[in-house]
């Protein structure tokens, strides 16, 4: 028993001593793999960045910017992990920094692409917060976070920005766009003369133009003084345009321009002579009218006939018998008043005159056509009686929705878009007070033309088509006549809207007298406006 136990006691002992010679050695191997390993861990970071540049170069090159910016990502996570996990030298860090700068870069510049402009200032203010100085990008970044409060239309944070830009880079060759774009800020601001300062500051340093349209950079120049009211400064800026740039790319804006300086100055023979040269290069205009009210009548036709066609086969020809004028009479009348509108638009000297002329011969027309061709009462164009409290109801709701929807469209197309055309009756209106010669045109906008226009709008051909189509189809149709046959291509959609107003009332109150009294109020407010607004 105690031979079993020595025994036992002395394998033990042997057992731990052949343990530990094995431990010894196996150990080291231990310790030489977890350093092998921790090597082989930093070279597959490396090598993933390495190949994540790559993916990025290719990513950008494709212009693949919903690809870019995980991959982006990636990279910086990849960078930033190398950063903690290595012990490298100053040289290794800025280019790793410089790696991680360029991402953001990147990531920033993914966002603007896709008018995502508040990710895209986040990643531009990282940029120049933590990797402006190795990546050099700082001036572009900073440039670029006054581009995306430009987009945002947050102007006077991006003019800010704009500013720090110059100061902070005044070396940068990004200067001439940041004074371009700070320039346009200050136009979107309505700060004009600042946004003028802004533009010949630009032309003082950058005088050749390199990174800029300079002929534009002029144009600008001249619209600011002219939003501004310096309308005398304005037109010496436009003539100046035209001797520089005889064939420039913005020559109509120009003409249109020194029309607007013209009227209000009251320089009416300059006006009338300027309006003429407008008039021969605004020629594609008048065809595209011709085109549109030809191809209108033509597409009247067409559908009226089509329609006539369906109910004829159902058994029924017309849908009010009671409006005894044809297509071809409708036809005929819109064709005149295509044709008499289009001799006042070159009789320049003679066009109240001559449009009041015109509107009373289209007038009498229809009621030749309706009078006397078919034998009907002025009843039948919808002169008829309405109680006054039902007037004052559709006149006063007429008046409201139609000025409000005017005013809202001029201060989305002016104030905040700065879409300005020439207004031709506005600027001849404020030509002609210069010079005492109000009775024609006043006549013309108050009384005439509201009459006279809906009797042949609303009265013969809203009657007319509804007649064929429906009171849908007659708003929407002998809406867009009236737009459009005014040539006046600044307040289409306004005046196709007061169109339907229009119509919608003359069915609503069965008379006639209701659109008139609307059409009359609204004209005479734009008329005090224009005015007014002309002191």
């Amino acid at each position: 028993m105690e031979k079993k136990l020595v025994f036992t006691q002395y394998m033990k002992k042997l057992f731990l001593a052949v343990l530990l010679v094995f431990m010894l050695p196996s150990l080291s191997f231990a310790i030489e793999g977890a350093k092998t390993y921790c090597e082989w861990k930093w070279y597959r970071t490396d090598e993933i960045v390495s190949e994540k540049i790559k993916q990025i170069r290719k990513l950008s090159k494709e212009e693949n910017y919903k690809g870019l910016i995980p991959a982006c990502q990636e990279m910086i996570y990849y960078c930033k992990k190398e950063l903690q996990e290595k012990i490298i030298d100053a040289q290794n860090i800025k280019e790793i920094k410089a790696n991680i700068g360029n991402c953001y870069y990147n990531i920033a510049e993914s966002y603007y692409a896709q008018s995502k402009y508040e990710q895209a200032l986040e990643y531009f203010q990282e940029l120049i917060s933590n990797y402006a100085e190795e990546t050099g990008l700082g001036d572009i970044a900073q440039v670029n976070i006054g581009n995306c409060y430009h987009e945002l239309r947050r102007y006077e944070q991006a003019v800010a920005q704009l500013r720090k830009a110059i100061q902070d880079y005044p070396n940068s060759s990004n200067l001439p766009f940041t004074y371009y774009l700070m320039a346009w800020c200050y136009f979107m601001k309505n700060d004009y003369q600042s946004s003028e300062q802004a533009y010949r500051e630009l032309l003082d340093k950058y005088p050749e133009g390199e990174y800029y349209s300079r002929e534009f950079v002029q144009y600008n120049i001249a619209e600011c003084l002219r939003f501004a009211e310096k309308f005398q400064l304005a037109e010496k800026e436009f003539k100046e345009y035209i001797s520089q740039y005889p064939q420039g790319k913005y020559l109509q804006d120009v003409h249109e321009g020194l029309v607007i300086c013209y009227g209000r100055q009251g320089k009416l023979q300059e006006f009338f002579n300027e309006l003429s040269k407008l008039n021969k290069m605004q020629k594609e205009l008048i065809i595209i009218y011709i085109v549109l009210l030809g191809g209108g009548i033509l597409i009247l036709t067409l559908t009226i006939f089509l329609v006539r066609y369906y109910y004829k086969k159902k058994g029924a020809t017309i849908l009010y018998p009671q409006i005894k004028w044809k297509l071809r009479d409708m036809v005929a009348v819109l064709f005149l008043f295509s044709v008499v509108s289009l001799m006042a638009s070159f009789v320049w000297k003679e066009l109240f005159l001559g449009t009041i002329l015109g509107n009373i011969i289209i007038v009498g027309i229809i009621n030749y056509i309706v009078l006397l061709k078919y034998k009907l009462k002025v009843s039948a164009l919808g002169f008829k009686k309405v109680r006054f409290k039902a007037s004052i109801k559709y006149v006063v709701s007429g008046v409201v929705i139609c000025g409000l929807f005017s005013f809202i469209y001029e201060f989305c197309a002016e104030k905040l878009f700065h879409i300005e055309h020439v207004q031709f009756f506005s600027q001849l209106l404020l030509s002609m007070k210069a010079k005492g010669q109000l009775f024609f045109p006043i006549l013309l906008a108050i009384i005439v033309a509201p009459f006279c226009e809906e009797v042949l709008f609303r009265g013969f051909l809203y009657s007319g088509i509804k007649k064929y189509l429906g009171i849908k189809w007659a708003i929407i149709l002998s809406a867009l006549f009236f737009g459009f046959a005014h040539l006046e291509w600044a307040i289409v959609i306004p005046l196709i809207f007061i169109g339907a107003v229009s119509a919608y009332l003359y069915e609503k109150s069965n008379s006639l007298w209701i659109p008139i009294t609307v059409h009359i109020l609204n004209n005479t407010i734009a008329v005090i406006l224009i005015l007014i607004n002309g002191l």
